[in-house]
Order: structure tokens, then C-alpha cells, then sequence
């Protein structure tokens, strides 16, 4: 590999990291139009969701 190579796997490794995913977008989104308070449902909505998530998967491999 040479320089050039490194260097655009290095910027282009960066944005992917640096992007927000939809779930931040949403987040971004709600806080802009309805407030605090809809920011904190829709992240209190994800961690459930994934917290139920995970459960299932826990109890599906037990």
C-alpha cells in the first residue's frame, strides 16, 4: 500500500466513525422541533428497545 491509499482509507474510515447514525439523526431532529423532552423519549425508546433486544436473545440461547 502506498501513501495515497493509506491516506484515503484513513479520511474515509474517519467519516464513517464521525457520521451520526440514523437513530442520532432522529434524535437531533426531535430535539429541534419539539424539545427536550422528545429527546430524552426517543433515547429512552432505543435503550428499551435494545435492552428487550437483548434480553430475547439471552432467553432464545439459555
Amino acid at each position: 500500500m502506498d501513501l495515497a491509499q493509506i491516506l484515503t482509507f484513513t479520511l474515509v474510515a474517519t467519516l464513517l466513525v464521525i457520521s451520526p447514525g440514523p437513530n442520532g439523526v432522529l434524535i437531533v431532529k426531535s430535539v429541534t422541533t419539539s424539545g427536550k423532552a422528545a429527546g430524552f423519549a426517543n433515547v429512552a425508546g432505543f435503550v428499551g428497545a435494545f435492552t428487550f433486544m437483548v434480553l430475547c436473545r439471552y432467553w432464545e440461547y439459555r
